[in-house]
């Protein structure tokens, strides 16, 4: 059965990210954060921005560097 891409992704980091992510609280819980939904979600916005760049042929130099431009800043802001 093929899945999509972002979707075999995103599973795996998920699944990566909560298990060596964890900290322990003082209390004993374990606090994940939000890094593995983030990953989660470029995973899958970067899955639709390649299939929109696929669709579009002659345009998808410029539109990856965008995308890449893009990623960069987020990265960089975060």
């Amino acid at each position: 059965m093929m899945t999509h891409p972002a979707a075999r992704c995103g599973v795996f980091v998920y699944l990566t990210t909560t298990s060596w992510q964890e900290e322990r609280k003082p209390n004993g819980m374990f606090d994940m954060g939000n890094t593995g939904w983030i990953v989660f979600l470029f995973l899958i916005l970067g899955a639709i921005a390649t299939d929109v760049i696929l669709a579009q042929g002659a345009n998808s130099v410029f539109l990856l560097k965008r995308l890449a431009d893009l990623i960069e800043w987020v990265a960089f802001w975060r």
